[in-house]
């Protein structure tokens, strides 16, 4: 069943006052139209899922892209500009309402929270190689950082070491204590997902790049108390999640020796051979993720058209499409078991540059001022 996609009035607003013209000054599209574009893409929604984190972003004349992080009801009200610190990138909220993302320190990325309050401080979890990605646990009371666990290399600057990137798994409370290395013989980690009761982290690997001749993938399972390995895959994957019932864990894969994921395959949580679950599929599943509720959402390309499908119980499903355009890549949503069932898209199309869209999934009712609501058929 294909549910409709509303595009959001404010950023509509938003991104026509970049492109006005009128019959007397079209001209064709050069680098200065090019350059004066503003895009925006959905970047998270608030626990209370009241609320859509979006950034805006414009190439500009000259220097890097800017960007402009903003806030806006989910009903498309509201719209305002986030005051941030210069080298922070927001990439959720905390269970508390709070910003998380990666702040830059001496040129490392680090785990940092940014509080919306003013008077609250910023609280940053440094590790000596910096963190590469956090993902907040369902019940919001731990992160999971990818990051280097091996020591910092003090002649870094003055010599160049060719060996294998190591990704391992540091787990850490949400107020910055508490923090361990888990699973430390997991460290060529490619993607990661907590389970619905944030007890445990499903975990891929795959072989290092350097003295490997195939690439072979690894589902795992960690805890605190160590990892297990579920299955070995003779390629390469992309995505990982836990089933809705808890029982499988699901990714992206493929049969054939190009490594580009094209299939929906699972492996069952007590170990065993992966299964292609979609064996006949018309498309290609490019990646995975869930949200907390343990829906398994599907990023599915059909040609040129770009799908958000869902994985329950075996059965792959249409959900949302952007009529006349693409959806870029999947939902995001709030990060918490305990909040509402919200999400937000980034679309775009070839009268459009990308935009922010909600998709009406459990607020059929849902309406936005001055948009009529676009729903896709069969």
């Amino acid at each position: 069943m294909l549910r409709a996609v509303v595009l959001l009035g404010f950023v509509g607003a938003v991104l026509a006052g970049t492109g006005k013209s009128n019959a007397a000054d079209k001209h064709p599209f050069g680098i200065d139209d090019y350059s004066a574009l503003h895009s925006a893409r959905a970047v998270a929604v608030s626990p209370d899922g009241k609320t859509i984190l979006y950034n805006v972003s414009t190439d500009g004349t000259k220097g890097a892209t800017k960007h402009e992080w903003r806030l806006i009801d989910w009903n498309g009200e509201n719209s305002h500009k986030l005051e941030l610190p210069e080298r922070f990138e927001p990439r959720g909220f905390t269970r508390d309402g709070a910003l998380y993302g990666t702040y830059e320190v001496e040129k490392l990325g680090q785990l940092a929270i940014v509080p919306l309050a003013a008077a609250k401080p910023t609280i940053i979890m440094a590790l000596p190689n910096g963190a590469r990605g956090a993902t907040i646990s369902p019940d919001g009371r731990r992160f999971a950082l990818l990051a280097d666990s091996r020591a910092k290399d003090p002649l870094e600057g003055v010599h160049t070491v060719v060996e294998n990137d190591q990704t391992s798994l540091y787990v850490v409370g949400a107020d910055g204590i508490g923090g361990a290395w888990w699973c430390p013989d997991l460290n060529v980690i490619t993607d990661i997902a907590w389970s619905k009761d944030s007890a445990e982290i499903a975990v891929m690997t795959q072989t290092p790049k350097i003295g490997f001749h195939e690439l072979h993938s690894f589902v795992n399972v960690c805890s605190a108390k160590g990892s297990r390995r579920l299955a070995e895959i003779p390629d390469g994957t992309s995505g990982i999640a836990w089933s809705d019932d808890g029982k499988e864990i699901v990714f992206a894969a493929t049969t054939t020796p190009t490594l580009t994921p094209e299939h929906v395959w699972t492996v069952p949580v007590t170990g065993g051979p992966p299964v292609d679950r979609t064996p006949q599929l018309e498309g290609t599943a490019t990646t995975v993720t869930a949200d907390p509720r343990g829906t398994v959402w599907v990023e599915m390309h059909k040609g040129v058209i770009t799908e958000a499908d869902t994985f329950r119980r075996g059965k792959l499903e249409t959900m949302y499409r952007w009529p006349g355009g693409v959806l870029e890549g999947l939902p995001v949503f709030p990060a918490f078991s305990a909040s509402p069932d919200v999400l937000a898209f980034s679309v775009d199309d070839p009268q459009h540059t990308t935009n922010v869209a909600v998709g009406i999934h459990s607020r059929e009712k849902m309406s936005v001022p001055g948009v009529t609501a676009r729903r896709t058929g069969r």
